[in-house]
């Protein structure tokens, strides 16, 4: 089984903030706590073998964890490798320990702020709900389907009180199976098949999109589907509320990468984000000017807008006028009224409302996020500052993402 390190650009940011936050002119940082699961010694039981034990042909149907035959509880551990951090995947967290993969589906957004990619869980199960949401097997809570009993979400204060987060993330022990259309196809002919892929983070190679220089996704959400030489065809499910839905399949032939859910009869590739779609001909960086973006001499805002989205990593200088408290960058709040706690509207000027000659900035949970958001530091307003992150689209133009660090002038 051949196996691939994916690590979505977002991890790669994350680990790289962590190591790098002491650069930041705030040197009173609390200590990194690393959370440690009591019962980790209790894990007794792989996911592929819960799955295989409680695994059922009917598509909709609800099993109570039971325990183990001397009276244990059922324990497994897994590792976190999905996000919802795109918008692409809805209330969900997948886990993964090597053998197979699992569904957990939280009644909560923004879990990747909690449950991070690479970190490891471990969950006791005893007592919680196990079974199938239209094929799809799941660990949540107990509602119907077409009026048979069937999974739904869990809330999150259920869950919560059965998973333990045993350290802090680690992307690079994701694994990814890389992996054929054709192979995926044959997987869903056996139950055994449908047990050990469904849920897998997995790269598919060889692939192109049938809709190429369509978006991603329209006014709901889309099906896209990829094909191989061989005429096999799988369904990318795009949501209309993913941060990439606007932007264009990529044209020509690559890999994508995501979680293969499953729903009725059918495979549905979850992309994790667009970072997702690899080695596409469109998917080349437009050339970057060698001189500036470093800390010495960072871009200005004018420059940022210019240059596009390269997905290059540099620092940008300008004044923080705002933020943008909704999903459209048209109503960008110049000032501090209902300020967002996840991003910031920088400018070349103090004094300036115009959001077209405005960038967009993401401020990424943690420290950076913590000193520079607006709802929290109303002060911040007017303020000349230089960041460091990601030249990429944010709000369907050009913006950084994934600041690292900061410096306030």
């Amino acid at each position: 089984m051949k196996l691939h390190r994916y690590i979505p650009a977002f991890a790669l940011l994350a680990v790289s903030a962590a190591a790098m936050v002491g650069c930041t002119e705030d040197p009173e940082l609390p200590p990194m706590i690393v959370p440690e699961a009591p019962h980790l010694k209790d894990v007794n039981t792989t996911i592929l073998d819960l799955k295989t034990a409680y695994w059922s042909t009917e598509r909709n149907y609800v099993n109570t964890v039971d325990v183990t035959e001397d009276g244990s509880h059922i324990y497994i551990k897994g590792r976190v490798v999905s996000s919802d951090e795109s918008g692409n995947i809805y209330k969900s967290v997948i886990i993964s320990d090597g053998t197979a993969s699992l569904t957990l589906a939280i009644n909560a957004t923004k879990l990747y702020q909690t449950y991070q990619f690479g970190q490891e869980l471990v969950i006791d199960l005893t007592g919680m709900k196990l079974g199938g949401y239209n094929g799809l097997m799941q660990l949540g809570g107990e509602g119907t389907y077409n009026g048979a009993p069937s999974m739904t979400f869990m809330e999150q204060s259920e869950f919560a009180a059965h998973a333990e987060q045993n350290g802090l993330s680690n992307p690079a022990k994701v694994d990814t199976l890389v992996t054929t259309v054709a192979d995926v196809v044959a997987a869903k002919e056996t139950p055994e098949g449908l047990i050990s892929w469904q849920s897998r983070l997995v790269k598919i190679v060889d692939v192109s999109f049938v809709d190429a220089g369509q978006p991603f996704a329209g006014e709901t959400t889309t099906n896209r589907a990829v094909t191989d030489a061989y005429g096999n065809r799988l369904n990318v499910r795009n949501s209309s509320y993913a941060s990439f839905a606007k932007d264009l399949l990529p044209s020509g032939t690559g890999s994508v990468v995501g979680i293969l859910s499953y729903y009725g009869t059918d495979w549905q590739l979850l992309l994790i984000d667009r970072n997702g779609c690899i080695g596409f001909e469109s998917d080349e960086k437009p050339d970057v000017p060698a001189d500036g973006g470093t800390k010495e001499d960072p871009y200005t805002v004018d420059q940022v807008l210019t240059l596009g989205n390269p997905g290059t990593t540099a620092w940008v200088k300008g004044y923080i006028v705002g933020s943008v408290p909704g999903k459209a960058y048209e109503e960008t709040v110049f000032g501090t009224e209902n300020a967002s706690a996840t991003n910031l509207v920088l400018a070349a000027t103090a004094d300036e409302t115009d959001h077209t000659k405005c960038i967009p900035v993401q401020l990424p949970a943690g420290a950076v996020r913590d000193a520079l958001n607006l709802q929290a530091n109303p002060d911040n307003l007017g303020k000349k500052v230089k960041l460091s992150g990601t030249l990429e689209k944010y709000f369907g133009l050009p913006g950084l993402k994934s600041v690292s660090q900061y410096t306030v002038l």
